[in-house]
């Protein structure tokens, strides 16, 4: 998602994620640390970044970011997010 601030030079890109439920090493649930190790891998991300995780505790800013205007939402069938 990107914000637009009042100064145009100064820019913060916020990526934030909420986590599916994946089956890893033998157990079902949202694995978010290897999730997070995966996306600071990526390539071509623009700077500054910063990386949000909108699982418990920060789940409550899920409606929060849906909200902000001009974000880009990416979400999978089951993510369940709705622009309000």
């Amino acid at each position: 998602m990107r914000k637009v601030i009042d100064d145009p030079e100064f820019s913060v890109y916020v990526l934030a994620v909420v986590a599916g439920f994946t089956w890893r090493n033998g157990v079902n649930d949202k694995h978010v640390v290897p999730l997070f190790e995966d996306l600071v891998k990526l390539q071509g991300l623009p700077s500054p970044i910063v990386f949000l995780s909108l699982d418990y505790p920060n789940n409550y800013l899920l409606p929060i970011i849906a909200g902000i205007e001009r974000a880009q939402l990416v979400e999978s069938e089951d993510a369940g997010v709705t622009r309000h």
